[in-house]
């Protein structure tokens, strides 16, 4: 069993509105952040409640690693960590605007298992309305324990992708 229920890798406004939300159903002990530098890191996780670690510990410890970059840097912080997510039996949560399951397949690998969120700002009280949509390698179980995680957020609405 994974160290954390949820790991996230960047925590900004909709990082750490999620993480927050994770840190309601799980726990604090179960979910943890890493950001930009260890100073940012130990920041968030005291705002939210929740463990500081590195981008690498979360990859090996989280049963979901959230990807809270910006569109823009996903591709240099996947060079930066390729081995260890070559490595990670992670399921991939990616809340990147305009960026596709497919193109998330082709930067973290074919065999991942990833969803797709597209999450607005309510979600840090509770009352967003998240769209989800998920890759052929993520099973009903994987999708149901991930919507628990996130229930908190506000109203779910899995679809697949090309109506996001």
């Amino acid at each position: 069993m994974a160290k954390y229920e949820a790991g996230f890798i960047g925590a900004g406004s909709m990082g750490g509105a999620l993480a927050q939300a994770a840190v309601k159903t799980a726990g604090g002990g179960r979910v943890a952040v890493a950001c930009s530098t260890p100073e940012h890191s130990e920041e968030a996780a005291a705002r939210l409640g929740c463990a500081a670690e590195t981008a690498e510990t979360i990859l090996w410890e989280s049963r979901f690693v959230f990807l809270g970059v910006k569109p823009q840097m996903i591709a240099g912080v996947v060079k930066k960590l390729a081995g260890d997510i070559a490595g990670s039996d992670a399921i991939f949560v990616s809340m990147l605007a305009g960026t596709s399951l497919e193109r998330l397949a082709e930067l973290l690998g074919a065999d991942k298992k990833i969803i797709r969120i597209m999450p607005n700002t309510p979600a840090s009280v509770g009352k967003g309305v998240m769209l989800l949509a998920r890759s052929e390698a993520v099973t009903e179980e994987n999708f149901a324990a991930f919507q628990q995680i996130i229930s908190g957020c506000g109203r779910l609405v899995p679809m697949s992708e090309h109506m996001l």
